[in-house]
């Protein structure tokens, strides 16, 4: 059986395409135009795509696999993007084929429909629908093709925002660091995570990788992308919205080459500053909610106890029900350090702290590594920037 959770990435990562302006759209088709589309970072939703919208008839499309160019079709609020050619990923299937096996598949996608939700020419929603079709490649049922996807359907709800209306970006002077980039090399397809770090801007257009030490070109171009030279690769940064609610912050992540962005990726980004922690280890004793799955329909918490246990709950909204799984932890410095185990294996998750929003909401730069039996140890959750929010006094369930 392969692992349900690329599965599902992998499928997520399929083109997701062009949202519309409504009644807007034509004095917009006037002229070309570029705009971001991007799921709230708290959905836990990694889909992003840029769009350059090409006159009346025609787009260009950019999201984690690469670009397509399209035509156009507006039907009212509805847009339809037809590709010149498809978008095609490899995954292998979530459910089983008639064998019981869990097969290889081919997506497939060949329409983005558009569809208008609210706001104006420069920022809303929209509704964004995949078509195409799946084919299984291999197993009893190979050479099965289903469509999927449909004019009618409501797709997803995403964020507009056209790119000259951007929030600023003049407060990243030399000096200021930054969480949330990386120096990592994208892979050439499957899984778009890549494990984040802490930079820090200096003048003369270069910036530092806290972890590594590395020194690299960083500069902002006319377009406000701050362009990273990483050695084989190029990759540029630009800032799409602030919740002002938690402080945290998304940005566009874009693969780079002739000033030019060839995927892109939604990332959670933060400005670290001190003081910043949980407190001792009375303080830190909370219901701690994970901000990325905060308005997901799968909410996930962590509640410290006091005395150095604890537990893990994953909530599923749709059905009612949760699962929990007991912890340790503990303060390494201001460090928060927490052990569980599944099945044979150890796990350590750590909350380095990076800046605290308010009272209730604390940012840090999380991972979680997997000790095997034989003491080798692996990443299992490579660090990235998350935060959390504080839901309340944490109280050990009743002992029966």
């Amino acid at each position: 059986m392969k692992n349900c959770k690329v599965v599902c990435r992998l499928m997520t990562l399929a083109i997701t395409g062009l949202v519309t302006l409504g009644s807007a759209s034509s004095a917009m088709a006037a002229r070309s135009s570029e705009f971001a589309y991007f799921a709230d970072p708290s959905s836990n939703n990694r889909r992003a795509l840029l769009v350059d919208w090409l006159g009346t008839t025609r787009a260009r499309v950019t999201n984690a696999i690469g670009t397509r160019l399209g035509s156009v079709v507006h039907e009212g609020a509805l847009h339809v993007v037809t590709l010149d050619s498809p978008v095609s990923q490899p995954f292998y299937g979530a459910d089983p084929d008639s064998c019981g096996e869990y097969p290889s598949i081919r997506q497939e996608t060949t329409q983005i429909a558009l569809r208008y939700v609210s706001g104006d020419v420069h920022r809303g929603t929209s509704q964004v629908i995949e078509i195409g079709t799946r084919t299984v490649l291999d197993g009893c049922d190979a050479g099965r093709s289903v469509p999927f996807g449909a004019l009618t359907d409501t797709g997803e709800t995403m964020n507009r925002l056209a790119m000259d209306a951007r929030p600023p970006m003049h407060d990243l002077l030399p000096g200021t660091r930054v969480a949330g980039l990386s120096e990592a090399e994208f892979p050439p397809e499957s899984d778009d995570i890549l494990a984040v770090d802490v930079v820090t801007l200096y003048a003369g257009g270069m910036a530092s990788f806290s972890r590594t030490g590395h020194v690299v070109p960083a500069a902002f171009n006319a377009e406000r992308w701050l362009v990273l030279s990483l050695g084989a690769f190029e990759r540029a940064y630009t800032r799409l919205a602030v919740d002002r609610a938690t402080g945290a912050e998304t940005w566009m992540r874009a693969e780079w080459s002739g000033n030019q962005a060839l995927r892109v990726v939604p990332e959670l980004v933060v400005k670290p500053a001190a003081p910043a922690g949980f407190g001792t280890e009375h303080q830190a004793s909370r219901v701690w909610e994970s901000g990325l799955f905060s308005r997901s329909q799968a909410p996930f918490f962590i509640n410290l106890y006091e005395g150095g246990t604890g537990e893990r709950v994953a909530k599923e909204l749709s059905d009612g029900t949760e699962t929990r799984q007991s912890i340790t932890w503990g303060l390494a410095g201001s460090t928060v350090v927490q052990t569980r185990f599944t099945g044979p294996f150890r796990r350590e998750r750590t909350w380095v702290p990076l800046r605290n929003h308010g009272a209730k909401v604390r940012f840090v730069m999380e991972s979680e590594t997997q000790t095997l039996e034989d003491g080798t140890v692996r990443p299992f959750l490579l660090p990235r920037v998350n935060f959390y929010i504080d839901r309340g006094e944490a109280v050990p369930p009743a002992t029966p």
